[in-house]
């Protein structure tokens, strides 16, 4: 889109986001390379790779759970769960009343969990009682 927007004859711009999201991620693992944790720090990786994508259709998406889930076990927060299930039934709504796949709409989608997910992990600054951070 970002192409699109700005010039269309100029293919090297849909590669502009990709490149920044490769350059984000090599720093972010080094910065932790040594004490990596998947769950953990795989799914910020994860909600920025599909928003950095060249090119994301909304079932792509589905790589997103794992994270959205993972932000959801951690936050404290009643409203940012309410916020996701809202979110994911607009989506679903909006998948099965027919509006379609390539509606610009969709683009909203990974931005909004990759926000939804920093929100929810920027929520949990203490461990739950009685629950165990999992390693």
């Amino acid at each position: 889109m970002l192409r699109l927007w700005v010039r269309p004859q100029a293919t090297a711009l849909q590669y502009l986001l990709p490149a920044l999201g490769c350059t984000w991620a090599l720093a972010y693992f080094w910065k932790r390379r040594h004490a990596w944790d998947w769950l953990k720090d795989g799914s910020l990786v994860v909600l920025v790779s599909i928003v950095s994508a060249p090119y994301c259709w909304l079932f792509d998406q589905a790589i997103a759970i794992p994270a959205l889930l993972h932000g959801a076990y951690f936050t404290r927060s009643r409203v940012l769960l309410a916020l996701l299930a809202l979110a994911s039934v607009l989506t679903d709504v909006g998948l099965v009343s027919g509006f379609r796949i390539t509606s610009a709409v969709y683009l909203a989608a990974a931005p909004v969990w990759l926000a939804w997910y920093l929100f929810a992990r920027g929520s949990a600054r203490e461990p739950r009682i009685g629950h165990s951070t999992p390693q």
